[in-house]
């Protein structure tokens, strides 16, 4: 396992911008590094698409004001509207504006949650408080255990 993995997880993140001494010196190195271009076939990328759908999936289909089918419909959709963008969209952003991977790293998986939050409340009608309690957890998840899934 690439134990340097680590370095992205978010509390890993929230040690970098807040108490950044405290992280190692190979987190804080790779953190400080410039934002990587993404380097993903479509094959690799549609199985992190799945993937995380998959890991994502036990929050939003259980939001019990949509029936199954909106809750898979939703899953889907949320991800459509947020997953290429925080792989292929956010990396060139903040490449551009010279930001280094933690930089990149808090905008895009603060961003996914965001715009799933409020996609649940305009578009499927959920509750504002369910909506980022749902979107926030599912992309925690992801995020956090997606990172060890794809090593």
């Amino acid at each position: 396992m690439d134990w340097s993995l680590y370095c992205y997880t978010p509390y890993s993140i929230i040690q970098f911008f807040i108490k950044p001494d405290s992280l190692d010196l190979e987190c804080r190195m790779l953190l400080e590094a410039p934002t990587w271009l993404p380097n993903v076939g479509v094959l690799e990328y549609f199985v992190l698409f799945a993937l995380t759908c998959g890991l994502e999936a036990p929050f939003y289909m259980s939001i019990r004001s949509l029936n199954w089918s909106k809750r898979f419909r939703a899953l889907i959709a949320l991800n459509l509207a947020t997953h290429p963008a925080v792989t292929f969209i956010w990396p060139h952003i903040m490449y551009g504006l010279d930001q280094n991977a933690g930089a990149y790293i808090l905008a895009a998986e603060t961003f996914a949650p965001v715009v799933e939050a409020l996609l649940l409340i305009f578009v499927f009608k959920v509750g504002a408080p369910a909506a980022f309690l749902f979107a926030i957890l599912a992309n925690l998840v992801s995020w956090g255990f997606g990172l060890y899934l794809i090593v």
